[in-house]
C-alpha cells in the first residue's frame, strides 16, 4: 500500500513542480515511511513556494516537538500564526510547547487570544487550564474547565483535572461528580483502544493510503485529468471500505460527465455508510434524472427531505422531477421557491423560471432569470434562457 502511494506522490511532485498541494502530498509519503527528514525538506519547499502554507507549518512543527527541538518547533509555530491566528491546531501547538517549558503565563496568553479571535478550543482550554493549575490558580482553571467539557461532554482528561481544581477549592460533590464521570469515560476508552489496537496498524495505513490517494485525485481534477483523478479516487475507495470522501468526489465527477449507471453503484455504497446523509439521496436522485427515471428520482428526493426538510438540493432536485415529468408544475414551482429561499443559487433560480415559465408567467420567468445571472453573469444555461425568454416568445 505504501508503495502505491509513493508512486502516485511521485508522479504527482514530477509533473507538477510548482503545484504546493502536489510537493505536500509528497512529503505525505515520506513521512509515512519514516523518512521525517525528507519530509521536512519538502515542507520547506511548500514554504517556498507559498509561504502561508498552514499545513506545511503545522506538519513541521509536529515533527519538530518530536524531535525535543522546542526553539524552532516555537519559531515555525509563531511564523503560521502569523499569517493564520484562527489556526486552532497551530495555537493549540503552540501552547503545548510552551507549557513543555513552564512558560506558564505564555501558554495562557496564547489560548486566551485564540479565545479571544473566537477560535477556542476544548484541547486549548485544557492547555490553559493545566497552566492555571501549575500556578495553583484553581478558580481559573475551573473556569476554562468547565468550558472545555462543555464543548466536548466526553473529554476524558478534562473531568480529571476538572475534579483536582475543585476538591482545591473545597468542593466536594462536584469534585466527586467529574471524578465518576472521568472514571467511566476512561473504562470506555480503554475498551475502545484496545478494539483499536488490535486493527489499528493495517488500517491506519490504509486511511493514510486512501486519503493520498484522494488528494490526488482532485490535484490530477485541478490539472485538467479527471481521467486520471477517477483512477485516484477509485483507488482510495478500493483501499479504505469506509471512506466516504472519494466516493462523494466520484459521485461529483459521474455527475458532470453524466455517467448515471457508475454514479448509481456509488450512491448505493455511500448510503450503506452514511444511510441518514441525506446528500446521498439527492445525489442518486440527480442521476435517476439523468436516466430519465422520474418516478425514482422523485422517491429519492423526498427521502432527502424526509431525512431534513431544510436541504434545498432536495426542492429543487423534486421541482426539476416534476417539471421534466411534466406533472404537478404548480407544486414544482413551490418546490423551487422553498429551493431558491433557502439558498439563493443560480441553478434554483433558472428551476424557478423554468416552472414559470411552464405555467404561462412568462414575466416570472424572466426576473428569476435575471437573478440568477445576476449571481453569475456566466451561468450558461441561464444565459440560454434569458434568450429563449427575449427571442422565443
Amino acid at each position: 500500500m505504501k508503495e502505491q502511494g509513493h508512486h502516485v506522490a511521485d508522479e504527482l511532485a514530477q509533473k507538477f513542480p510548482n503545484d504546493v498541494y502536489a510537493q505536500h502530498v509528497h512529503a505525505q509519503v515520506y513521512r509515512l515511511s519514516g523518512d521525517t527528514e525528507e519530509a521536512l525538506k519538502i515542507w520547506h519547499h511548500c514554504l517556498e513556494l507559498k509561504k502561508d502554507f498552514l499545513p506545511a507549518y503545522e506538519e513541521i512543527v509536529q515533527i519538530l516537538v518530536r524531535r525535543g527541538d522546542h526553539a524552532q518547533a516555537e519559531k515555525m509555530a509563531r511564523q503560521g500564526l502569523a499569517f493564520h491566528p484562527r489556526a486552532v491546531s497551530l495555537r493549540n501547538l503552540l501552547a503545548s510547547i510552551l507549557l513543555e517549558q513552564g512558560r506558564l503565563d505564555e501558554v495562557i496568553t496564547t489560548v486566551l487570544a485564540g479565545r479571544a479571535l473566537g477560535t477556542e478550543s476544548p484541547e486549548g482550554l485544557f492547555l490553559a487550564a493545566q497552566a492555571y493549575q501549575r500556578k495553583q490558580q484553581h478558580d481559573r482553571a475551573r473556569e476554562v474547565l468547565e468550558e472545555a467539557v462543555r464543548l466536548r461532554p466526553e473529554f476524558t482528561q478534562a473531568h480529571y483535572a476538572l475534579a483536582v481544581s475543585l476538591a482545591r477549592l473545597g468542593d466536594q460533590a462536584g469534585a466527586q461528580r467529574h471524578r465518576e464521570i472521568f472514571q467511566k469515560l476512561k473504562e470506555r476508552d480503554q475498551q475502545a483502544n484496545a478494539a483499536i489496537l488490535r486493527v489499528e496498524s493495517d488500517e491506519f495505513v490504509r486511511r493514510t493510503v486512501a486519503g493520498i490517494f484522494q488528494q490526488a485525485g482532485v490535484i490530477f481534477s485541478n490539472h485538467g485529468l479527471p481521467e486520471r483523478a477517477e483512477e485516484c479516487w477509485l483507488m482510495g475507495a478500493a483501499l479504505s471500505p469506509k471512506d466516504v470522501v472519494c466516493r462523494q468526489a466520484l459521485v461529483v465527477l459521474y455527475q458532470q460527465q453524466r455517467r448515471p449507471a457508475a454514479g448509481l453503484a456509488i450512491v448505493e455504497e455511500l448510503v450503506g455508510l452514511e444511510p441518514r446523509n441525506p446528500s446521498h439521496r439527492v445525489a442518486e436522485g440527480v442521476f435517476y434524472l439523468q436516466i430519465q427515471n422520474f418516478e425514482k428520482a422523485i422517491d429519492s428526493f423526498k427521502q432527502a427531505l424526509a431525512l431534513d426538510p431544510k436541504m434545498d438540493a432536495a426542492y429543487a432536485g423534486l421541482a426539476q422531477a416534476y417539471l421534466q415529468k411534466k406533472e404537478n408544475l404548480e407544486e414544482a414551482r413551490r418546490l423551487a421557491e422553498t429551493a431558491v429561499q433557502l439558498s439563493p443559487q443560480p441553478d434554483y433560480f433558472v428551476v424557478l423560471a423554468v416552472a414559470s415559465a411552464e405555467l404561462g408567467d412568462w414575466e416570472q420567468a424572466r426576473r428569476n432569470v435575471e437573478k440568477a445571472l445576476a449571481i453569475n453573469p456566466s451561468h450558461d444555461l441561464a444565459r440560454k434562457l434569458a434568450r429563449f425568454l427575449q427571442h422565443g416568445i
